[in-house]
């Protein structure tokens, strides 16, 4: 969300095809980010490195964490036409 908002038509690596590296870079970064989130800690929990109600417990605070991010951007996005009159 930050690099997509950071991303404007004159950016210097804004290509012809409309795709911008920065708001590439934060989406690989944003993945990266969801998937170690995710997957790690049932990794971990997997090969008995941690508790697995520990690897439960963090995949549902993750879940929290995400949700309320997701919930904030789309209830307090700037839309297009949101005029009261």
């Amino acid at each position: 969300m930050i690099c997509m908002r950071c991303t404007s038509a004159e950016d210097i690596f804004y290509s012809d095809s409309g795709v911008s590296g920065w708001r590439d870079a934060g989406y690989f970064l944003t993945a990266f980010l969801v998937v170690t989130g995710f997957a790690l800690p049932l990794a971990l929990a997997r090969s008995e490195v941690i508790v697995p109600a520990a690897g439960i417990m963090s995949v549902c605070g993750g879940v929290l964490v995400y949700g309320t991010i997701v919930t904030y951007a789309h209830f307090f996005s700037t839309g297009g036409d949101d005029s009261i009159y």
